[in-house]
């Protein structure tokens, strides 16, 4: 009789124990479930479903606008510099590359690109088949303080018929926030144009 009693007790314990371990292990999936539910909902709010014409669907995950600001203000000086000062001996080319890059900008590179027409320069490029490139070797943006500050260091290349003459270019900026276009895809305005730097390291013959 005694160990018939045991024995009930040895099984109830043990279903004690099942029931325990059985009730843990739910509560873990549970808190599992609802913790990767959640991982879920967040990954889905950083997707965005962008329509191309009309016809597909593009799945672009979006990046923290804070983390991809200082590249895209890069972007922007270094994409204004190579429209304004990449020029082959065509005006029309030239007179497209000059709007595109002022729609970038403030009035003050307007001013310069005046003040260079005024004296026949873009004629002069047009004339003497001088094909212009710059090539970047840095910007440098200072994001702590509005508006963002920039400094671009570069060098243009003149390519005549019997030379090529390098520059060296030094430009400092101001970036200021605005809405994204199309013709505007990184957002911002750069301001106070001033070259700092613009002069002769060598020339070498074709």
């Amino acid at each position: 009789m005694l160990d018939k009693l045991k024995n009930i007790q040895t099984i109830h314990s043990l279903t004690k124990v099942y029931l325990i371990g059985i009730t843990a292990i739910a509560i873990c999936v549970s808190i599992f479930a609802i913790y990767m539910s959640f991982q879920f909902a967040e990954a889905q709010r950083q997707k965005v479903y962008v329509l191309d014409n009309g016809k597909s669907l593009i799945l672009a995950l979006a990046q923290d606008i804070n983390q991809a600001r200082p590249s895209e203000a890069k972007a922007h000086v270094q994409r204004f510099h190579e429209l304004f000062f990449t020029m082959t001996p065509n005006m029309k080319s030239i007179e497209n590359n000059i709007n595109q890059a002022l729609q970038l900008t403030d009035e003050t590179p307007a001013f310069y690109y005046k003040e260079r027409k005024s004296k026949q320069y873009y004629e002069h490029i047009v004339q003497g088949g001088i094909i212009c490139e710059i090539f970047t070797d840095s910007v440098v943006v200072n994001m702590d303080k509005y508006p963002y500050e920039a400094t671009y260091y570069g060098k243009t290349t003149f390519m005549r018929s019997t030379d090529i003459e390098y520059f060296s270019i030094v430009s400092e900026q101001l970036l200021i926030n605005c809405p994204r276009t199309d013709e505007n895809p990184h957002g911002f305005v750069l301001g106070k144009w001033n070259i700092k730097e613009f002069q002769s390291i060598k020339k070498v013959r074709r």
